[in-house]
């Protein structure tokens, strides 16, 4: 059944819990791993792209020039220039949070694992991250650009926003805007890794992602908009709240939307039990 209902949507919550917590230590071990090889991509991108930049600064003004910009940087974040300042922040951090956004995505692999054999292991998440880098990359990049960017325009057309002469109304109402469309958004994107790892490209991915969220729009907002509640309600607990969300919920997340996105696209097909016993779901067409 694609069509979402109360019952529907506590089954896809309680069985993609269920099996992220039988698999938790595979999950852990695997973010870890993955983790820890992001930040040192991370590193070696910010390298390569600000190194030349500084060494540029040095080369065309000076080292007293360079350090005259470093002090004059809290005077130029008080003036409407941080509109400019944050739109190139921005760009810089489409790559240099690559790595992180292809990590999130090999997530995805782990869970398609779990969805077809209700197992996975640690070394799942690398042979994902490896195969599908450049895709999960790709992918990352279109949610980023998507769900950040008109943030960033909006900045940009209101500077105020960020200097904080906004206030009452004038500020409530961006706000509210920019949530709404984080939400919104985030929402319509988040079959695009489920698609990536079902062998898409990025950008196939993204518009099928598209599709089916309108198509099946409570289905895929009612999963979507139930882990970003329970996102919400977990983080209140100080760092327990943060473990719990990144070691249960997030790759609950993974498995319950790569588990619509599957039953949508008729990978699978839902049983209707939700017993320990059976996975609730069965392959179609070999998948």
């Amino acid at each position: 059944m694609k069509e979402s209902s109360f019952e529907v949507l506590k089954n896809d919550i309680s069985i993609s819990f269920r099996f992220a917590a039988r698999n938790v230590i595979s999950f852990i071990l695997g973010m870890f791993g993955v983790l820890i090889v992001s930040v040192v991509l991370m590193a070696m991108i910010a390298v390569a792209i600000f190194v030349p930049i500084v060494f540029g600064l040095i080369e065309g003004i000076g080292m007293e020039g360079m350090i005259q910009f470093f002090t004059s940087f809290a005077a130029i974040w008080s003036t409407p220039q941080v509109s400019l300042m944050i739109g190139v922040f921005m760009l810089l951090a489409v790559f240099v949070l690559g790595p992180f956004m292809v990590a999130f995505g090999a997530l995805f692999g782990m869970a398609r694992e779990i969805v077809e054999s209700e197992g996975t292991t640690a070394e799942g998440v690398f042979a994902w991250y490896r195969k599908k880098f450049f895709s999960l990359a790709g992918g990352g990049i279109i949610l980023f650009l998507v769900v950040m960017w008109p943030i960033v325009l909006l900045i940009l057309w209101m500077p105020g926003f960020v200097t904080g002469s906004l206030i009452g109304l004038d500020f409530a109402i961006p706000m509210v805007a920019i949530l709404l469309w984080v939400v919104i958004s985030a929402g319509m994107l988040s079959l695009l890794f489920p698609g990536i790892i079902d062998g898409l490209s990025a950008l196939a991915a993204a518009r099928r992602s598209l599709r089916l969220s309108r198509q099946y729009f409570d289905r895929v907002f009612g999963t979507w908009l139930s882990f970003i509640g329970i996102i919400l309600l977990t983080s209140v607990v100080p760092l327990i709240g943060f473990l719990i969300v990144l070691f249960l919920v997030i790759p609950a997340m993974a498995i319950g939307l790569t588990r619509v996105y599957l039953i949508l696209t008729d990978n699978v097909q839902e049983t209707g039990s939700a017993s320990s016993e059976n996975p609730d779901f069965r392959l179609v067409g070999g998948v």
